[in-house]
């Protein structure tokens, strides 16, 4: 069973682009939407043009700060590279000196 929400704790806010509800919104999936929101969450809503977040972290969260997206892991990737593909978010691939992937950048592309 779903926990009953007991309300805003505090008038804490994160700024989204006027164009993610003119535009983008009615476009999205559930999938997508979810992603791209954590995504505005993590580098808007903390002062940054980008965010580090491994797909763990979308769907259970950064330990005792959020509890991510509430997904699974393909429904996750499947939103990431259909956001990646639309232009929507970029991302920065990383790896450690071994080749092995480490959690990638992600960020809202910003038209300048």
């Amino acid at each position: 069973m779903k926990e009953t929400f007991r309300g805003f704790l505090s008038p804490s806010f994160t700024q989204v682009p006027d164009e993610f509800f003119d535009s983008l919104m009615p476009s999205l999936s559930e999938s997508e939407l979810k992603v791209l929101l954590y995504v505005i969450r993590h580098t808007l809503g903390q002062k940054k043009q980008k965010a580090s977040i491994s797909i763990k972290q979308f769907q259970k969260g950064f330990p005792g700060t959020d509890n991510g997206c509430g997904m699974e892991v393909k429904a996750v990737r499947r939103a990431v590279n259909s956001l990646e593909k639309r232009r929507i978010i970029s991302i920065e691939r990383t790896a450690d000196e071994s080749g092995m992937k480490t959690a990638n950048s992600y960020s809202i592309n910003v038209a300048y």
